[in-house]
């Protein structure tokens, strides 16, 4: 009985065949790659930088006189429709440790606006619902006040002719809410 050799791989290469250099360093490539290529898969999915940061209110408190305001554009002629801008004022005061006290007062955009940034005044009894557009506008509406001293506030709002010249006769009304902060 005669025994045969069988060939065996070198360095786990089937055939038995020997690899070439550059066979070598091809393999130990790809085996690097194939382990590092998760790890910059899925740092670049599953981090993300946060920016933090915070605002911290003056110890102030700001506080508006009055409170309520009336804006009236009068009677308006839609035979003669011109640009009407109304004003009307109210004080506020800033009190506590900070002197100047910074401000800031904003506004909604009243009870009838669909838009934002778009305010309007509604005829309710009209059919269908009429509306007529205005523009609205605090000055100053930031800054920075000496404490304990009132301040005035100029409430200012303007009607294009345009707007009104084919609007159902009737009253238009409409509520606009003033914040003052701090």
């Amino acid at each position: 009985m005669q025994h045969r050799q069988v060939a065996r791989p070198i360095d786990g290469n089937p055939g038995g065949r020997r690899r070439t250099s550059f066979q070598a360093c091809a393999a130990v490539f790809f085996a690097v790659f194939v382990i590092l290529l998760p790890a910059c898969s899925s740092a670049a999915s599953k981090t993300a930088p946060v920016a933090i940061g915070a605002t911290v209110l003056s110890v102030n408190k700001c506080l508006l006189s009055a409170p309520a305001a009336t804006l009236n554009f009068g009677t308006l002629d839609p035979s003669n429709p011109i640009p009407v801008t109304v004003s009307t004022t109210m004080t506020f005061n800033c009190k506590g440790k900070d002197n100047p006290a910074a401000y800031a007062i904003t506004h909604n955009d009243g009870l009838n606006s669909v838009v934002p940034g778009v305010t309007r005044m509604i005829n309710s009894i009209a059919v269908p619902v009429q509306y007529i557009p205005y523009a609205f506008t605090l000055l100053p509406a930031s800054g920075t006040v000496p404490k304990n001293v009132d301040t005035l506030l100029t409430i200012q709002g303007t009607l294009l002719g345009a707007d009104y010249v084919n609007a159902v006769p009737g009253a238009y009304a409409d509520t606009v809410v003033i914040t003052i902060n701090p």
